[in-house]
């Protein structure tokens, strides 16, 4: 038997459990309690009221033990295997006057305080990180990082690194073996450094790279601790592309000799949001101006699947990695997308607009939309959610501190099994509720549109023209001269030799019999003479210069005469040409090929621009003019 699937939430005096799937209160587990931290493994919540942090099992809701607390904490963080907790508080008069550390370790048995440390960098988190088997406990102090053996903290530091102008770092268990990651800032000559040493030898480290211009640098590693994304920030764009700083990705992955592979994503705008799949080696990146691109890259940093675009800023994991939630909140109002990663396809579209918490349920079976105090001061209140969008509980509050789903271990929950027909159905139903969206806003419109006195009190059947474009009296106007012209587009002037009675010239096509011979009016096979209009003559040249390139497309550019020349790569001279096609002989010609996509790819971008109505400078119109030339280019050094 699988445990339920818990929901928690916090109001500013107390602390409710909800069960699945209904979601009804346990009230006989209600709590005091303005501010609550889970295990890793969901297995113990600590609350915190005002005087004591209370340890609650989750399973049972009963309580596991009290901590006495002198001051708030700021910070609350459980061991690997919920034997320890730290909690972090903010250094103030208080600590001065008592000499006291603000970082203390706890033992959750027991209640009892172990060790307290002075720690004065509270933008600085985590500060202290727990290895795996909890053996270990590392500390940033200052300019070190100093590493105590848990079981006896008394004695003091068992290790220390010590480095300048530490702002980062990271303390994980990869295989069997520990790594350090730190991060230290540079000054105005000397870049900032990143660098990763394998536990307990400081010497030499496994991965070294130092960065100019970096204010912060934080390391987010894959499920397995293979690869991981560096992630770079300036507060200041020396390019002075962007008024809020610059961001970078970097992509690193571990070689069988130990040391680390690095590589730079190739996001050169604003990057939103990137987060790794829980289940494999791949992560998808938000980027660039709105509607922004969502690319899924694989285990070698290669993209290999585009989302569709949307205002979208962040992004949620289902703990399985087989759903996959983009968010537009904040200063956006996108949204929320839910996609099958099995399947690739979107299953769901959420038109929710606010939201400043939101996740997935461990089991991926509920998606949860929370506003809480914290970011916004009103309209707080959740919303819980199936994966194909029913809205399963709603509630409203004054105050609303916190709410999230309890986390578990992996496999504790049977997996979602999900057919291809189940995605089917869903996207019917998505693509039916959008159109209905879209008529529901045109209809919306029309009624909000100003009725002059003559169309009011009529009938509906008079009245219905109001609103409809088809109906304005200029579009007819126009409509009717489209029909004159194609009328004589089908009335061909003409000589229709037939058989009838009577001489002269006829119009028209088709065929008469009667007695005697000679011209006149009748219906005979043959065609007229007809009267061509602007669009009809186009699309003849059109036609005509497509064959014309087809052959050209075989010649050399000294096989080819002048006038088919010009009439294919416009204006351009032929000399000039023929110069860049000599150098180009001379090098290496998948170098040039390369060089020339390039272009190509720039040029592409430049005619976005322009279908986007946006403004181009005489020497972006004369780039898109030179495409022909680089395509035909690429055609002759390929052959």
């Amino acid at each position: 038997m699988s445990k339920p699937i818990l929901f928690t939430h916090c109001t500013d005096q107390e602390f409710h459990f909800l069960e699945a799937p209904n979601f009804t209160k346990l009230e006989s587990s209600t709590y005091n309690g303005q501010k609550y931290k889970f295990s890793k493994d969901g297995k113990f919540v600590a609350i915190y009221d005002p005087l004591n942090l209370v340890i609650v099992n989750t399973q049972n809701k009963k309580r596991h033990s009290t901590l006495k607390m002198y001051h708030t904490p700021y910070v609350i963080e459980f061991s690997p295997k919920n034997n320890y907790l730290i909690t972090f508080e903010l250094y103030s008069s208080k600590h001065k006057k008592e000499n006291m550390g603000n970082l203390a370790i706890w033992d959750t048995k027991s209640g009892k305080e172990l060790i307290r440390i002075q720690s004065y960098q509270k933008e600085i988190w985590p500060q202290a990180i727990f290895s795996q088997d909890e053996t270990l406990i590392a500390i940033l102090n200052q300019s070190s990082v100093v590493f105590y053996n848990l079981k006896c903290l008394n004695i003091g530091p068992v290790k220390k690194k010590n480095q300048k102008g530490i702002r980062n770092f990271d303390f994980v268990q990869a295989g069997n073996e520990l790594l350090l990651y730190i991060f230290s800032k540079g000054g105005k000559t000397v870049g900032s450094t990143a660098e990763i040493f394998v536990y307990p030898e400081f010497s030499t480290p496994v991965f070294s790279q130092t960065l100019m211009n970096s204010d912060k640098m934080s390391i987010y590693w894959s499920f397995n601790k293979r690869c991981a994304l560096l992630s770079s920030s300036s507060d200041i764009d020396m390019t002075g592309n962007r008024y809020y700083g610059s961001t970078n990705l970097y992509w690193l992955n571990r070689q069988n000799n130990g040391k680390f592979k690095f590589q730079n994503v190739g996001i050169t705008e604003t990057i939103h949001s990137f987060k790794w799949n829980p289940v494999k080696n791949e992560f998808c990146v938000i980027y660039g101006s709105m509607p922004a691109k969502k690319i899924l890259y694989d285990d070698l940093c290669e993209p290999y699947f585009e989302f569709g675009g949307g205002s979208r800023n962040d992004q949620s994991w289902s703990s399985d990695g087989k759903f996959l939630a983009f968010t537009g909140f904040g200063n956006l109002n996108g949204g929320v997308e839910i996609w099958s990663m099995e399947h690739y396809k979107q299953i769901k579209f959420l038109d929710e607009s606010f939201g400043s918490q939101y996740g997935w349920s461990e089991d991926s079976k509920f998606f949860y939309i929370a506003v809480v105090r914290e970011k916004l001061k009103v309209d707080n209140g959740y919303k819980i959610f199936t994966t194909f969008g029913k809205l399963v509980k709603h509630e409203q509050f004054d105050v609303l501190v916190d709410a999230r789903f309890c986390p578990a271990i992996k496999g504790t929950f049977e997996p979602v099994e999900i057919n291809e027909e189940v995605i089917k159905t869903a996207n019917r139903t998505y693509r039916q509720e959008k159109k209905k969206k879209e008529l529901n806003q045109n209809n919306e419109q029309n009624s909000n549109l100003f009725i002059p006195s003559f169309k009011k009190g009529r009938t509906t059947q008079q009245s219905s023209s109001i609103g409809k474009k088809e109906r304005h009296p200029m579009f007819i106007k126009k409509k009717k001269k489209v029909k004159v012209e194609q009328e004589k587009k089908e009335k061909g002037r003409g000589r229709g030799r037939g058989r009838g009675r009577g001489r002269g010239r006829g119009r028209g096509k088709g065929r008469g019999r009667g007695r005697g011979r000679g011209r006149g009016r009748g219906r005979g096979r043959g065609k007229g003479k007809e009267n061509k209009n602007e669009k009809e003559i186009q699309k003849e040249n059109q036609t005509n210069n497509q064959k014309n390139r087809q052959n050209l497309n075989n010649m050399s550019f000294e096989e080819m005469p002048n006038k088919e020349f010009l009439s294919y790569f416009g204006n351009y001279k032929q000399d000039e040409i023929i110069k860049m096609q000599k150098e180009n002989d001379k090098k290496d010609p998948q170098k040039v090929i390369r060089n020339l996509k390039k272009k190509i790819k720039e040029i592409n971008a430049l005619k976005k621009k322009k279908s986007n109505k946006q403004k181009l400078n005489n020497a972006q119109k004369t780039k898109i003019k030179q495409e022909p030339i680089y395509k035909y280019e690429i055609h002759r050094l390929k052959k």
